[in-house]
């Protein structure tokens, strides 16, 4: 359980632009998610950081509100954030969750890239799981995607 805590993940973006927009999901879970406040900033650093770069932070808001509560079965999307991201950015998203809240409601994200993109070249598949237009993994690609998943997230 976290109560009163902020969760901070990152998240890879394929595309860039001059706005983003969030979308906070509740869709998998069994009571409303009260979420306190958001804030979201370009990440400063490689591998594991969760840094924030310097001056890129923003707060993030719905429908104008800093605080709001996603319904069990639901989603909700942000506000327009204006904040230039280039392609293959990484973006870190703070959450805080000021009641109590099952750590199950905000684990889930499984990292197929870590899966199937070849570590000399990361914006490749690895050669073993490509299907040869270095974009579209072959059979043995989806099944190490498959194998990637943590079965008990199902639990």
């Amino acid at each position: 359980m976290l109560t009163d805590q902020t969760v901070r993940q990152v998240v890879h973006l394929s595309l860039g632009g001059d706005q983003i927009r969030l979308r906070l999901t509740n869709e998998f879970g069994t009571a409303p998610l009260r979420i306190g406040a958001v804030r979201v900033a370009l990440r400063e650093g490689t591998g594991a950081s969760t840094d924030a770069r310097p001056g890129s932070g923003r707060r993030v808001t719905f429908g104008g509100r800093e605080s709001v509560v996603v319904p069990h079965g639901s989603a909700l999307a942000g506000d327009p954030i204006a904040l230039p991201v280039p392609g293959g950015a990484d973006l870190v998203i703070s959450l805080h969750l000021p009641e109590r809240t099952p750590v199950t409601t905000v684990a889930g994200v499984i990292d197929f890239d870590r899966a199937v993109l070849d570590p000399a070249d990361p914006e490749r598949l690895a050669a073993a799981f490509g299907s040869g237009d270095h974009l579209h993994p072959n059979d043995a690609g989806m099944a190490a995607m498959a194998a990637a998943v943590p079965v008990g997230l199902f639990s």
